[in-house]
C-alpha cells in the first residue's frame, strides 16, 4: 500500500499529486515544512539533482505517513540538529550541503541547543560526537537496524561535510 489512498485529491502539496514511485519536485530555497500529524519539523532529502522528498528526521517517530505542510501551519516542534534535544536556542549558520547522498538541505541553518552550540563554536567536534552518541544510546534513539558504530560513522561523514561549510558563529534565537 502506497499510503496515497487516504490523501485528499484536491491537495496541491506536491506529495499528494506526485504519481506513486515518482519523487516530488524540489522545494523553493529556504522553504521549511513540518508534519501535520506530529508537528515535528521535517528534513528535505535530495535524492538527485532537482528531486527529493520530505522525511521525518532520523530521531523522530516514523509510525505514520509524512504529511508535509508549511511550518507556519502547525505548532512545529524543533529539535537540536546535533543531539536531538527539544531545547533549541541557537542557530549555527552554514552553507547548503549538497552532492552527498543522504545529506539533507537545511537552507544552511542548523538548530542547536546551548551545549551543542558551545561545542561547535569552540571547535570541539570530538566532545560533540561523544555527547550525541551518548545521548542516542541513553535514550534508546539509535535508529532501528543501525549499530552505534554505523551511527558514529554517519555522524563523522555528515560533520566532515558540515565543518568547512559553517559560515559564522552560532546565533542565539
Amino acid at each position: 500500500m502506497s499510503g496515497r489512498e487516504d490523501r485528499p485529491t484536491d491537495c496541491r502539496c506536491g506529495h499528494c499529486q506526485t504519481p506513486p514511485g515518482a519523487l516530488p519536485p524540489a522545494p523553493p530555497e529556504g522553504e521549511r515544512r513540518a508534519c501535520a500529524v506530529c508537528g515535528r519539523e521535517l528534513d528535505y532529502l535530495a535524492r538527485r539533482v532537482g528531486q527529493g522528498g520530505w522525511l521525518h528526521r532520523p530521531h523522530d517517530a516514523d509510525d505514520h505517513l509524512v504529511v508535509p505542510v508549511p511550518v507556519e501551519a502547525v505548532a512545529a516542534f524543533e529539535r537540536c540538529d546535533f543531539c536531538c534535544t527539544d531545547e533549541v536556542r541557537w542557530i549555527v549558520p552554514a552553507g547548503t550541503l549538497d552532492g552527498e547522498p543522504g545529506i539533507s538541505d537545511r537552507d544552511g541553518a542548523w538548530s542547536a541547543c546551548t551545549p551543542c552550540a558551545l561545542l561547535v563554536a569552540t571547535n570541539q567536534w570530538s566532545a560533540l560526537h561523544r555527547r550525541v552518541i551518548e545521548g542516542y544510546v541513553a535514550t534508546g534513539s539509535v535508529p532501528p537496524g543501525k549499530t552505534v558504530d554505523q551511527l558514529s560513522a554517519e555522524l563523522d561523514t555528515l560533520w566532515r561535510w558540515l565543518r568547512p561549510n559553517i559560515t559564522g558563529e552560532p546565533v542565539q534565537r
